[in-house]
């Protein structure tokens, strides 16, 4: 049985924690949930803010990510539906590997990531952005799938589109 990872925190938002109980719920004694025990009816109230990516094995230690599905509340917050769209056709260089390294990391792990930062607009407002990354996969296999929720919360008069994103997107 593995352990929750280092990197996620103690106390999480309240959603956050909910969708993660549902993925240890699936999950039980097994190292992994298996694809099969997801379906996106049992995550309708985070479908807006999740994405279900992929991982696709193309010969010797080379994976490639596909965003299977993206909620329309995350394709706002990148600018486009990237839905079908692969990780390296999406973000840049460095985006790109770091994105990478972090699902590289969970299928090592085979254990939730989170991330955050906190990003202060031109008129002093706040937005926290957190993402929890839960990885799937076969029982003795390695993790062949991820589904993430994203979190925006903003105090005070401001957008997501008020700040320069971490990761810019080619919509092209």
């Amino acid at each position: 049985m593995h352990q929750m990872p280092k990197n996620l925190p103690s106390r999480l938002h309240p959603t956050l924690t909910r969708f993660r109980d549902i993925w240890a719920g699936l999950k039980g004694n097994r190292e992994l949930p298996g694809p099969e025990d997801f379906s996106l009816d049992k995550f309708a109230d985070f479908l807006p803010n999740i994405c279900w990516i992929d991982v696709e094995n193309s010969g010797a230690d080379t994976r490639r990510y596909r965003y299977q599905f993206v909620g329309q509340a995350l394709s706002e917050v990148i600018g486009a539906d990237v839905s079908g769209r692969y990780l390296d056709e999406i973000f840049g260089e460095d985006a790109y590997d770091w994105l990478q390294r972090e699902y590289e990391d969970a299928i090592a792990n085979k254990s939730p990531s989170y991330h955050s930062f906190l990003r202060n607009t031109v008129d002093n407002a706040l937005i926290f952005y957190e993402r929890l990354l839960l990885p799937f996969g076969r029982e003795g296999e390695e993790a062949c799938g991820f589904l993430a929720l994203h979190l925006t919360t903003i105090k005070g008069a401001a957008s997501f589109t008020d700040i320069d994103c971490p990761l810019p997107v080619r919509l092209t």
